[in-house]
C-alpha cells in the first residue's frame, strides 16, 4: 500500500486521539483542586471516559481498514481521488454542522462554568443548606449546583439505576396521572442526599423531609438549569474545560461519522477489498470486531447520561445532544448490522451459525426491559460508577488495546498466500 495512505491516516487519527485525551485531562486538571472532576467525569462518561479509552481503541482498531480505503480510492476506484476528496470535505462540513447544532442549545453543563464560580453558588435562597432544622432537614427551593450534582452521584451509587426518580413535569391535563407520577420521592435538586443512607440504603425509615412532591422538584430542576445558564453567561465565568470541549468537539463528531462510513464502505467495497487486499482481510476483520465492541460503549454511556440528566434537571435541562441520543442509538444499531453483513459475506459457511447466535442473543435481550438495561448502565458506566467500575473499564480497554496492537503488528500475509518454499535439490 502507499506510504502516503499510512501517513495520512496516522496524522488524522493521531490528532483525534490527542484531542480525546486532552478534554478529559483538562477537566481533571481544572477541577482537581475542587474534588468534583470525578462527579462530572462519571455523569458525562460518554465524553470524558469513552473517548480517551474506548475511543482511542476504536481508532487503533479501524486504522488498517481506513488505510486500505484511502489506498483503494487513490489507486483502484475510478475517479477515486476526486471522490475521496469530495467525501472528506462532506465529512468535515457535516462534523462542523452537527457540532454547531449541539453547541447551539441554550442549556449548559455545570462543567462549562469555572470551578471557582460554581463554588460561589449557594442555592436558593442563598445559604439554605447552612440552615439545618431540628430533624436535620434542609429547606431549599434548589440546592447549590455542586451539591445537587454530588447528591445525584450518591443516589446513583446506592441504587441500580435512578429511573424511579425521573419526574414527569409535563402531565397531560386530559389523562389522570398515575400514583407513580405524583407520589413524593427524593429530589436531587432540592435535598442533599441523606447521610443516613450513604452506607446503608435499606432498613432506614424514610423521613418526610427527604421526600418531595413532583411540582416542587420540577420547579427546582428548572431553577438549577436557569442558575447554570446565568453563571455561564459572562464570558469571564466560563471554564477552560468548556472552551476546550467546544474547540475539539468537531473531531469527536468526525470520528463517529468515520465509524459509520467504514461500516458502509466495508459492505459497498467488499469485492475490491477482497481482490486487492486479500492478504489483509483477516486482520481487517479481527480489528473491526474489537473496534465495534469498543465503539458500542458510546451509545450505552450516552443512554446512561440521559437518564441521570433527567433525574437532575428533568426536561428543562435537555439540549440538542439529549434529543439526538435515541436517534444515535438506532444509527449504531444500523452500523452494527452493516458490519454483520460484511462478516456474513466474508464467512458464507458460518452464516447459519452466526444467525442462530444473533437470534438467541436478540431473544435474550428482548426478555429484558429497556429501562432495566439503562438502569444497569447508570450504575456501572454512568453517574453511579465507582472507582472499581472505572478500574474494570480500564482493564477492558487495556486488554482490547493489546489485542488491537497484536493484530496491527501481525504478519500481513495469510498462511495460505505465503510463498511456497522451493523444493530441495
Amino acid at each position: 500500500m502507499l506510504l502516503g495512505a499510512h501517513a495520512f491516516v496516522t496524522i488524522v487519527f493521531g490528532t483525534m486521539a490527542l484531542s480525546f485525551v486532552a478534554s478529559t485531562a483538562v477537566l481533571a486538571w481544572e477541577f482537581w483542586e475542587y474534588r468534583r472532576w470525578v462527579d462530572f467525569m462519571a455523569m458525562d462518561s460518554h465524553l470524558f471516559v469513552f473517548f480517551p479509552t474506548f475511543g482511542v481503541i476504536s481508532l487503533l482498531a479501524f486504522y488498517l481498514p481506513s488505510v486500505v480505503f484511502v489506498d483503494h480510492y487513490w489507486r483502484h476506484v475510478p475517479l477515486g481521488k476526486v471522490r475521496f476528496v469530495i467525501g472528506l470535505v462532506v465529512f468535515v462540513v457535516a462534523s462542523h454542522y452537527f457540532t454547531q447544532l449541539i453547541l447551539s442549545g441554550q442549556n449548559r453543563s455545570m462543567w462549562d462554568v469555572a470551578p471557582a464560580v460554581l463554588e460561589t453558588d449557594r442555592g436558593q435562597p442563598a445559604g439554605c443548606t447552612e440552615q439545618v432544622g431540628p430533624n436535620g432537614e434542609v429547606t431549599c427551593e434548589r440546592l447549590p449546583l455542586l451539591t445537587a450534582m454530588n447528591s445525584l452521584r450518591k443516589l446513583s451509587q446506592q441504587r441500580l439505576g435512578v429511573s424511579e426518580f425521573v419526574r414527569d413535569c409535563s402531565l397531560d391535563p386530559l389523562i389522570q396521572p398515575t400514583e407513580k407520577q405524583v407520589r413524593p420521592r427524593y429530589c436531587a435538586a432540592t435535598t442533599p442526599f441523606p447521610k443516613e443512607l450513604e452506607n446503608a440504603s435499606r432498613g432506614v425509615a424514610p423521613k418526610a423531609h427527604w421526600l418531595v412532591e413532583d411540582a416542587a422538584c420540577c420547579t427546582a430542576q428548572e431553577k438549577l438549569v436557569t442558575a447554570t445558564n446565568a453563571l455561564y453567561a459572562p464570558e469571564a465565568n466560563r471554564s477552560l474545560t468548556g472552551v476546550v470541549h467546544a474547540a475539539l468537539l468537531p473531531l469527536k463528531v468526525f470520528f463517529l461519522l468515520i465509524l459509520l462510513a467504514i461500516s458502509f464502505l466495508l459492505t459497498l467495497r467488499f469485492e475490491g477489498i477482497s481482490q486487492y487486499y486479500a492478504s489483509r482481510l483477516r486482520r481487517i476483520e479481527a480489528g473491526v470486531i474489537v473496534g465495534a465492541l469498543a465503539a458500542l460503549f458510546f451509545p450505552l454511556m450516552s443512554q446512561a447520561f440521559l437518564q441521570s440528566l433527567q433525574v437532575l434537571v428533568g426536561e428543562a435541562g435537555k439540549g440538542a445532544f439529549s434529543a439526538m441520543v435515541p436517534v444515535m442509538s438506532l444509527m449504531f444499531g444500523a452500523w452494527t448490522l452493516l458490519l454483520v453483513l460484511f462478516f456474513f459475506r466474508r464467512n458464507g459457511d458460518n452464516v447459519e451459525l452466526l444467525t442462530k447466535i444473533a437470534s438467541a442473543a436478540a431473544g435474550g435481550v428482548a426478555l429484558l426491559k429497556y429501562e432495566v438495561i439503562v438502569s444497569f448502565l447508570v450504575r456501572v458506566i454512568g453517574s453511579g460508577a465507582s472507582w472499581i467500575f472505572f478500574a474494570v473499564l480500564g482493564g477492558m480497554a487495556l486488554l482490547m488495546a493489546f489485542v488491537v496492537v497484536r493484530i496491527l503488528v501481525s504478519d500481513p500475509v495469510e498462511p495460505e498466500e505465503a510463498p511456497k518454499a522451493e523444493p530441495a535439490t
